[in-house]
């Protein structure tokens, strides 16, 4: 007797045929989480990259958040690309935060939920590229930035940010 009806056969059968038709997708490692490198896309050339980062327990009660950040980047010219950023928070948490002195309240009441946390766009302008200056990159930042949903507990909130940076980076010999 088999073990499967001739639909889940069937079923299995184009699963795994789809499966094994899949064109191989590439990506480059990401060497230190939340670095910024000096290097930029060539010109026309795109890439779209997602993450997700999860965190949990904070020591007390039950604490679990998940963070998806996805981005699609273009090469402006050789020395100039720009980003587009969605962002996606999802929390649970009950009794995770401390509660004040005050009234006993919790800092940060219990929340569940999936949600639509911000946008942002980066710009970035590589001044000195590391293969050609001895290993030395130098480049220049600009990350304007929009957030409905605050990052600790998912709480909703209206922020504005600007971040500037001067990147410098040095490749080592292998």
């Amino acid at each position: 007797m088999s073990l499967l009806k001739p639909a889940g056969a069937t079923r299995l059968a184009l699963l795994l045929a789809a499966l094994l038709t899949v064109p191989a997708a590439r990506a480059d490692e990401a060497l230190f989480g939340y670095v910024y490198g000096v290097e930029t896309l060539p010109q026309g050339r795109m890439e779209f990259q997602s993450a997700w980062t999860h965190r949990w327990d904070k020591g007390r009660g039950r604490f679990s958040a998940d963070e998806v950040q996805t981005e699609f980047e273009y090469g402006v010219t050789d020395r100039f690309s720009t980003s587009a950023y969605l962002m996606f928070l999802g929390v649970d948490h009950r009794g995770a935060f401390p509660v004040t002195a005050e009234d006993g309240e919790a800092l940060y009441p219990d929340r569940q939920g999936t949600h639509f946390r911000g946008a942002k766009l980066q710009f970035k302008y590589n001044l000195a590229s590391p293969y050609l200056n001895n290993g030395w990159g130098l480049a220049l930042l600009l990350e304007p930035q929009y957030h409905r949903r605050f990052r600790v507990d998912g709480a909703s909130t209206r922020q504005w940010e600007l971040e500037t940076g001067l990147l410098l980076q040095k490749n080592f010999p292998r």
